[in-house]
């Protein structure tokens, strides 16, 4: 099984911060553009 967590971090797509929230990602620049692409 594959974890989302250490495959958007490998691909560059996003990660996370403690300091922001464990639960809570933030799109890297790479992550944003695909997320764009899929909500048009």
């Amino acid at each position: 099984m594959h974890d989302h967590r250490k495959l958007g971090r490998e691909l560059g797509l996003f990660d996370t911060d403690p300091l922001i929230g464990a639960g809570l990602p933030y799109w890297l620049p790479d992550g944003a553009g695909y997320f764009k692409g899929l909500c048009r």
